[in-house]
């Protein structure tokens, strides 16, 4: 009865838990097995225990991600835990960013690798960060345009000025010459 208990109570934790939990078998022929997984997972990707079980990791759609989790395996597997973020497809296509925590111990028996992890939807904190680099992508090029009209402001300041010098002198030309002078006519196409 404490038994049942047990796994009622971590059954309802689980169940309530924004994160998934899960284990799984490679064999030594490479075979994915998988052994348990929490409720959460089927929640976050939408695939069922039994279509993963089919299907294996593939399922999840993304090679990259699947590449990344066989180099955290392996790594795990010298000793310690690894972490990882990847990217995986739900059963609507839709992507997810998972961050996951794996440790892994090979069989002496028959030499499969068996795994144990936790993963974290982090697909909100991908998006966010995402958000952030073009905002501030985007301050640096109103900063930059900001800063060219600055120049282009202080560079029309200089030319006025001496547009204004041109004009005054023009303008003494013209009324110090003969209005009708070779003088005259090159003052007023000056001005």
């Amino acid at each position: 009865e404490e038994l049942r208990d047990s796994r009622e109570h971590y059954r309802a934790v689980s169940e309530l838990s924004s994160d998934f939990s899960f284990g799984f078998r490679i064999t030594s022929d490479d075979s994915f097995e998988l052994e348990w997984v929490t409720e959460a997972f089927t929640r976050i990707t939408g695939h069922s225990r039994s279509h993963i079980e089919q299907l294996g990791l593939a399922a999840l759609g993304d090679p990259e991600h699947v590449k990344t989790a066989r180099a955290a395996i392996n790594s795990a597997l010298a000793g310690g835990r690894e972490e990882y973020e990847g990217r995986i497809l739900t059963k609507e296509k839709e992507v997810r960013w998972i961050h996951t925590c794996l440790i892994a111990e090979r069989s002496e028996e028959d030499g499969a690798v068996r795994v144990v992890g936790a993963s974290s939807d982090v697909t909100e904190r991908k998006h966010a960060e995402q958000e952030r680099q073009q905002l501030e992508a985007h301050l640096g090029e109103v900063q930059r345009l900001e800063s060219l009209g600055v120049l282009a402001g202080g560079i029309a300041h200089d030319f006025n000025n001496l547009l204004s010098v041109i004009l005054g002198n023009s303008s003494l030309g013209l009324t110090e010459s003969d209005s009708n002078s070779a003088t005259a006519r090159r003052f007023a196409r000056i001005r």
